[in-house]
């Protein structure tokens, strides 16, 4: 089920802060001049969401503030971390405002890979997908369950993660969360979850010329994969930006290349 939060409209009763970091040694606090701020979160299967408008060249905005793809955005609320995520798209129109949305960890997870799990927990399942996928990870608690074997052929990393959570709720008889928890994924208990959110109305965005977006299609490493009838085995070919990757975050296209 989506959920989302209006936080704009709380901005004067609460101590609230929009913080964009531009990965230049710059971090810049934008509260003040950010509106229409919606966050959106999923309870399981998607990544969490965070999109605002901002005037692009207002009177009293540095010359050094800029916004791009794959800079960090933070919300922060009462001195808690709310959301902590990388911008996927800039979207400005013929007027002077920008929508910027931007996606947590999660959102990395929507690659496709080939994996083979063997006596593995769900931890460890998300803890090697982590490595892999250079994301950060925090508390994932450690399920009793070890689920005997697991074989994912180019299938979504998410996908992967939920089967190994739903095997673990049917035959060890334990319920967890996947998340990202500001910045960092975890797995935790479900019955230590405390509960508080707000369900909104949703806002649209209209009348935009241009679009720069690193979200949906595009990618940064891709795997081509073949099988060879003639061998017997499957082939594999890799090609990554890694300029990007720094940049962006690790954005992985898994792609069967037909034979000749």
């Amino acid at each position: 089920m989506q959920e989302q939060i209006r936080l704009d409209d709380k901005l004067a009763n609460m101590k609230e802060r929009l913080l964009l970091d531009d990965k230049q040694g710059n971090i810049w606090d934008i509260s003040e001049i950010a509106g229409d701020i919606t966050y959106k979160t999923s309870r399981i299967g998607k990544p969490s969401s965070l999109e605002f408008t901002l005037i692009k060249g207002s009177l009293y905005q540095n010359k050094k503030f800029t916004y791009e793809n794959g800079y960090v955005v933070k919300y922060i609320s009462n001195e808690v971390g709310i959301f902590y995520g990388y911008i996927f798209s800039v979207d400005s129109g013929k007027d002077e405002s920008v929508k910027i949305k931007a996606y947590d960890q999660m959102r990395y997870l929507t690659a496709n890979q080939t994996y083979k799990f063997i006596n593995a927990t769900a931890a460890d399942v998300i803890k090697r997908i982590a490595k892999d996928f250079l994301l950060k990870t925090d508390d994932l608690i450690q399920p009793k369950y070890v689920i005997p074997r697991m074989l994912f052929d180019n299938k979504k990393l998410i996908d992967m993660i939920c089967e190994a959570l739903d095997r673990t709720l049917i035959y060890g008889g334990k319920n967890y969360i996947f998340y990202d928890d500001f910045g960092k994924l975890v797995l935790r208990d479900v019955e230590e979850m405390p509960y508080g959110f707000v369900i909104g109305d949703n806002s649209l965005l209209t009348d935009y010329s241009y679009t720069r977006s690193i979200d949906d299609q595009t990618y940064n490493k891709i795997k081509l994969y073949r099988d060879n009838k003639d061998t017997g085995k499957r082939e594999t070919f890799v090609h990554q930006d890694s300029g990007s990757i720094r940049q962006w975050g690790l954005l992985f296209c898994t792609k069967k290349r037909m034979m000749a």
